[in-house]
């Protein structure tokens, strides 16, 4: 009830603080009986809807003539992610798969980022900047939502249930099932995540780098299938 009140940016400071006066829970009786009152001064038509939606931790999100709120307060969209020169430890399992499926496709027994090809360096690149653009949204979730909301969490089930099949098909090579795959995973329908369906945070580029953490986590097998 704090977070929904708090989050509401149709009532005045003034409102607020005298209805939160009493917000304890030794006067949790008192401050249901005030919120109740006050509700029933308030419009209930409105041309659009500015109230908040309580999320699972409890916390509240507006949003607001394009402004996101969370109890009250304005949360940011996530800063973009620079990858950096030199690659990160969290890296390099999906790197070492990225590289695998190139030299899959060049009938090569393996390829470094030092020896990767011209035509795939555009590739890999792209691919970097997409993880590190899911990895910005990811750090914004963890400093908003609680552990036991966790929206990226839902974000990545989404894509992961929404690529598995094309995934699992048979391909060429794994560059094949790379770019299928990422293709797959910019078209899927918007999933049940409130990054997706409320904060907007989501894009092309988001999409891609959750499929280069199901690699690193082992939720998909890479690109590569040996038995191909």
């Amino acid at each position: 009830m704090i977070g929904l009140l708090n989050a509401d940016t149709t009532i005045t400071k003034t409102d607020k603080d005298e209805l939160l006066m009493t917000a304890t829970s030794e006067q949790l009786h008192i401050f249901l009986a005030h919120i109740f009152l006050f509700s029933l001064l308030r419009p209930n038509k409105l041309k659009t809807n500015p109230l908040p939606i309580l999320i699972p931790s409890g916390n509240a999100i507006t949003i607001v003539d394009g402004r996101i709120y969370l109890n009250g307060e304005e949360i940011k969209i996530p800063d973009k992610l620079t990858p950096p020169d030199v690659f990160e430890e969290t890296e390099m399992t999906y790197i070492k798969e990225l590289l695998r499926a190139y030299a899959n496709k060049e009938k090569m027994p393996a390829i470094t980022a030092d020896t990767l090809p011209l035509k795939y360096k555009k590739n890999f690149e792209e691919q970097r900047k997409s993880y590190f653009s899911a990895e910005a949204v990811r750090r914004r979730v963890r400093e908003v939502f609680s552990k036991e909301s966790d929206e990226f969490e839902v974000l990545k089930t989404d894509i992961y249930d929404g690529i598995i099949d094309t995934h699992s098909m048979s391909y060429d090579s794994g560059y094949d099932r790379l770019l299928a795959v990422l293709q797959q995973a910019v078209s899927l329908p918007q999933g049940k995540s409130l990054l997706e369906k409320q904060l907007k945070w989501i894009s092309s580029n988001e999409r891609k780098g959750v499929c280069h953490f199901l690699v690193n986590e082992k939720m998909i097998k890479g690109w590569v299938d040996e038995n191909e």
